[in-house]
């Protein structure tokens, strides 16, 4: 063969290559797939490289393996030192157009894979992109954090449905913004394993060209988890918030006082999924049923003030009326007894009111520079600390840790 034909096939080993794996093809591995010099193959690597058709791995060091058909025991390994090499995003795209994978419909994530997009490739969504999910947890699992989650379809949704919606598992995480919104960060790897419709709908909420703020805290951990390989824990204020709560009924059942917070695991609690009101009306709607009256028991409300402050069930009456406090009420009462910060209950009467505003109000569409997702988080931000001293402080009382 001439050096040109040469070349010519090896660039078609290394594009068969990338189609297969997405991924770059060793010299070793042609040279032994067209019977070239190791040497000569490392050289045209070179070549292709300095004219723009590529990049390489320059000293690559890979396993040989070698066996011989029916001999037990012959198996060798060798470590052998190679180049590898990665067809340019021009060279897999006038391939791709020029070939019948043109021809082949390929969803748009894994397009951008055959036309030369990197696996671990990043790309960006509006965060309204998880509502569809949010709103069908029957059918879809999610996962949902301040710094990313996951999403995949419900194992009992699975088993009625074919291959073609199955979403095996899809890992996120999120990113601050410029304007202070959030994006929702995938790798396109993840995103080509999506059935055809999911990469038509996530594709419809791409951010092509975002600007981002730093620092930003809530990005870090999924950056180290997935590109330095350490083990993080994502930020998670509502799992936080849950956790305070369920450390004041592990309390108050430890005193035998009851258990205070019924609602704790609602699936529909999250951020909002897109920056309105409507949308942040609509996640304190959520909240308020945790920490308003439906997610508290009355009786234990009055059990813990009779028992540890000696009230009386007149002291637990309106002095006009005479009827009995109310849950919340009785909240009130406790909270001032423990000498808790009375802002708290300034924060759960606001998201009473936003819970109103998302039950029994019309909102109306405006354009806002507010931050909702942000505002949300304040308020959770703002309950974990009340919560946390309110604990505090009813420990001390009862005498229990």
């Amino acid at each position: 063969m001439s050096n040109i034909d040469i070349e010519t096939s090896i660039m078609e080993k290394c594009i068969e290559g990338w189609n297969l794996r997405f991924g770059g093809t060793s010299a070793i591995d042609v040279a032994e797939k067209l019977k070239i010099d190791h040497a000569k193959v490392r050289n045209i690597f070179r070549k292709f490289r300095d004219n723009g058709k590529g990049s390489i791995n320059e000293d690559a060091e890979l396993m040989s393996v070698s066996i011989t058909p029916n001999k037990p025991g012959s198996m060798k390994q060798k470590k052998v030192v190679t180049t590898i090499f990665f067809p340019s995003k021009n060279v897999l795209s006038d391939y791709y157009y020029s070939s019948k994978l043109a021809k082949e419909n390929h969803p748009e994530f894994e397009k951008r894979l055959y036309l030369g997009h990197s696996q671990i490739e990043l790309c960006y969504f509006s965060i309204s992109v998880l509502k569809r999910y949010q709103d069908q947890q029957e059918k879809y699992e999610l996962e949902d954090s301040a710094s990313g989650g996951y999403l995949c379809s419900n194992s009992t949704y699975a088993e009625n449905i074919d291959d073609s919606e199955y979403i095996s598992s899809i890992n996120f995480g999120k990113r601050t913004l410029s304007d202070g919104n959030y994006a929702i960060v995938v790798f396109l790897k993840d995103l080509s394993y999506l059935p055809i419709k999911e990469q038509s709908y996530w594709h419809s909420h791409e951010i092509t060209k975002p600007t981002f703020s730093f620092p930003d805290k809530d990005f870090l951990p999924f950056y180290l988890r997935y590109f330095e390989g350490i083990p993080t824990d994502y930020s998670n204020p509502i799992g936080e918030l849950a956790d305070v709560l369920t450390s004041i009924n592990r309390l108050l059942i430890q005193a035998n006082l009851g258990k205070l917070f019924t609602g704790l695991s609602n699936p529909y609690l999250t951020f909002p999924v897109d920056n309105t009101r409507k949308h942040f009306a609509d996640s304190n709607s959520e909240l308020y049923k945790i920490i308003g009256p439906d997610g508290m028991k009355k009786k234990v409300l009055r059990n813990i003030l009779k028992k540890e402050f000696s009230l009386t069930d007149s002291d637990l009456k309106h002095i006009k009326s005479g009827r009995d406090f109310s849950t919340m009420q009785l909240f009130s009462e406790l909270v001032n007894k423990l000498d808790a910060n009375n802002n708290g209950l300034k924060i759960i009467e606001e998201v009473k009111n936003y819970r109103i505003d998302a039950d029994h109000r019309i909102i109306k569409p405006e354009f806002t520079d507010t931050n909702y997702i942000k505002s949300f988080r304040e308020i959770i931000e703002s309950l974990i600390e009340f919560y946390s001293q309110t604990r505090t402080n009813l420990s001390v009382k009862i005498g229990t840790t």
